[in-house]
C-alpha cells in the first residue's frame, strides 16, 4: 500500500481531519497528484505543524479544565473555613440567613416604591395637561413661572394659579391614598 492510498483510507480521526482541513487541501492534493519524494516532506511538514496544533490545544484544553476544579474546590474550602457573617444562619436551628432576610427587605422596599409610584401616577393622571405640563416645568426641568408664562404664551399669574390648583389636587389624591 503507497501513502496517497493510507492517507486517504486511513481510519483515523486526527489524519480524516487533517485531509479534510481546507488550510492543508492543497498540500494534500499536491500529493495525491504527484506522489514524489518533496511533495511527501511538504505534507509531513504540513502534518507536523497541524498535529503539534491538536496537540496543543489538547494540552491547554486539560490545564484548564483542572484548573477550574483546583480553583473552584479552593473556593469551597475557603467558604467552608470561614464563611461571610451574611451566609451564617440567624438562628441554630434556621436556614434564613442574614443575606436572605437583607434580600427580602429590599424587595419589600421595592415593592414599596413601586406602590408609591403607582399613587403619583394616578395622582398625575387626575391634573389637566396644563398643569402636567407646568409642574413638569417647574419641577423637573427648573424653568421659573415667568419662562414657562412665556413658552406656554400666558401670564405668570396664570401659571402660578394653574400651578397651586395642580398641587392642591397632588397632595389630596396622595394623603388620601
Amino acid at each position: 500500500m503507497n501513502y496517497a492510498t493510507a492517507i486517504l483510507e486511513s481510519s483515523n480521526p486526527i489524519v480524516k481531519n487533517f485531509v479534510n482541513n481546507p488550510e492543508f487541501k492543497n498540500v494534500v492534493n499536491g500529493f495525491l497528484i504527484n506522489p514524489c519524494e518533496d511533495n511527501l516532506n511538504e505534507i509531513n511538514l504540513a502534518f507536523k505543524k497541524y498535529f503539534l496544533k491538536i496537540k496543543s490545544i489538547a494540552y491547554f484544553s486539560k490545564i484548564t479544565f483542572f484548573e477550574v476544579q483546583r480553583l473552584d474546590k479552593n473556593i469551597r474550602s475557603i467558604n467552608e473555613k470561614s464563611p461571610l457573617i451574611l451566609d451564617a444562619p440567624i438562628k441554630n436551628d434556621s436556614s434564613m440567613t442574614l443575606k436572605d432576610t437583607a434580600i427580602a427587605e429590599k424587595t419589600q422596599n421595592l415593592k414599596n416604591e413601586c406602590n408609591i409610584d403607582i399613587e403619583f401616577d394616578k395622582a398625575w393622571n387626575n391634573l389637566t395637561k396644563k398643569q402636567q405640563v407646568i409642574i413638569y416645568y417647574h419641577y423637573f426641568e427648573g424653568y421659573k413661572d415667568l419662562e414657562i408664562a412665556s413658552i406656554m404664551k400666558v401670564s405668570p399669574q396664570a401659571i402660578s394659579k394653574s400651578k397651586k390648583q395642580g398641587l392642591k389636587k397632588l397632595r389630596m389624591v396622595l394623603d388620601d391614598g
